[in-house]
């Protein structure tokens, strides 16, 4: 409903940014966001999440959080809290942050907060909790190579080397089609040879 807002998601979603997130904050200086202010400032913190600007960021969360958004922006500020407070090596912070979100977050962001969550209990040591919350990922329709990867982790690090390291070999003899893929690709393979080692 806010053209200006509708501006900055234009940016956005062609990729610029940087060009984003400066119309976003010129037009948020000027008041002219309404009805989105609070979309804006998920938007904003995301941006600066995005750009490394950790503690920014995590002040664009808590203030949203504070200032009793709508429950699901809220739930997305405590995602993103989440996400900073793991990146930051603050895992009980994070995993505290994680429990507070109501209910499943929109579209692609449920998953991601699932294999954060998993990656949370994973650095915490607790690989059962884990392994619970990636084999729901794994079974569902569209789980992605990174939830397979994570399982296969976690199930090497739980002591089931077996399955672990079948999962592992599956994601390392992935056809890479992206730099990412390949990357991922390697650490599946370095991961299993680490589990060969310990084996």
């Amino acid at each position: 409903e806010s053209p200006h807002y509708g501006d900055s998601l234009f940016y956005f979603y062609q990729g610029r940014y940087f060009t984003s997130v400066t119309r976003l904050m010129a037009s948020q200086q000027f008041g002219r966001m309404v009805p989105h202010d609070d979309e804006a400032e998920i938007l904003r913190g995301g941006l600066f999440l995005s750009y490394g600007m950790h503690r920014e960021a995590g002040d664009v969360f808590a203030k949203l959080i504070e200032r009793g958004a709508p429950p699901a922006v809220r739930d997305r500020a405590w995602y993103y809290l989440a996400k900073i407070r793991y990146q930051r090596g603050l895992y009980a912070e994070s995993e505290d942050a994680l429990g507070r979100i109501d209910k499943p977050l929109a579209g692609a962001l449920e998953e991601d907060r699932a294999l954060l969550q998993a990656n949370v209990l994973m650095a915490r040591g607790k690989y059962t909790e884990a392994i619970r919350v990636l084999d729901v990922l794994a079974k569902g329709p569209g789980a992605t190579s990174y939830v397979r990867y994570n399982l296969g982790v976690a199930l090497v690090r739980s002591g089931d080397l077996a399955r672990g390291t079948k999962l592992l070999d599956e994601v390392g003899k992935l056809p890479a089609t992206s730099e990412e893929y390949r990357s991922l690709r390697d650490k599946a393979n370095v991961a299993l040879g680490f589990a060969s080692l310990q084996e």
